[in-house]
C-alpha cells in the first residue's frame, strides 16, 4: 500500500502502485468499492469531505470521486507530468504538486485551475499547509518554499537539505 487517507471514522481510502483506488470499511474489513478511471499509477490522495476523495496520477490528471457510489465527478487537467502530492486548504481549494516542477491551486467544484505557482527547479513531491493557509512545498531541488496562494508569490525559500525534500509537516 503506497498511500492511505481517512474520510470518516468508518472508512479508509488506499492505493498500492496501481491505477485503482479502494474504499474500505474499517469495522468489517470489507472493500466497499474500487474506483477506476486513471490510466496511470495513482500517486496521491486527499480527502475533500466525508463523501469525496481526490486522486492524482502518473497519467498527469487529478480526479474527484464520490466515495458513496464510486463515480468520478470531474477530471482536472493541466499538469504536464506526474501528479505526486495533493492537499485541500481551509478555503476548499485543492493544491497539487507535480513532476513538472509546478504547484497548481484548483477550484474543486468547477475543476478550474486558479493559478500556477512556479519557481521550483525539481519535482514537487511534498506539500503542507500552515495556519495562514500558505502552501509549503518540498521539491527535488532540495529546497522548501513558502507560498502565498492568493498572489502566487514565493514568500521564502529554505535551503539546507542535500537531497530531495519528500515529506513535510507543519507544527
Amino acid at each position: 500500500v503506497d498511500y492511505v487517507a481517512v474520510n470518516s471514522k468508518d472508512q479508509v481510502i488506499s492505493v498500492s502502485g496501481e491505477t485503482t483506488i479502494k474504499v474500505w470499511d474499517t469495522e468489517s474489513g470489507i472493500c466497499l468499492r474500487t474506483l477506476r478511471g486513471h490510466s496511470g499509477r495513482v500517486s496521491a490522495l486527499a480527502v475533500n469531505s466525508k463523501d469525496q476523495v481526490i486522486s492524482g496520477s502518473w497519467d498527469y490528471t487529478i480526479k474527484v470521486w464520490d466515495t458513496k457510489n464510486g463515480e468520478c465527478l470531474r477530471t482536472l487537467t493541466g499538469h504536464s507530468d506526474y501528479v505526486f502530492v495533493l492537499a485541500v486548504n481551509s478555503k476548499g481549494q485543492l493544491i497539487s504538486g507535480s513532476e513538472d516542477e509546478t504547484i497548481k491551486v484548483w477550484d474543486i467544484k468547477s475543476g478550474t485551475c486558479l493559478r500556477t505557482l512556479k519557481g521550483n527547479l525539481g519535482s514537487v513531491g511534498a506539500l503542507a499547509l500552515n495556519s495562514k493557509d500558505q502552501v509549503i512545498s518540498g521539491s527535488g531541488d532540495s529546497t522548501i518554499k513558502v507560498w502565498d496562494t492568493e498572489s502566487g508569490i514565493c514568500l521564502q525559500t529554505l535551503t539546507g537539505h542535500l537531497s530531495t525534500v519528500n515529506a513535510l509537516a507543519v507544527n
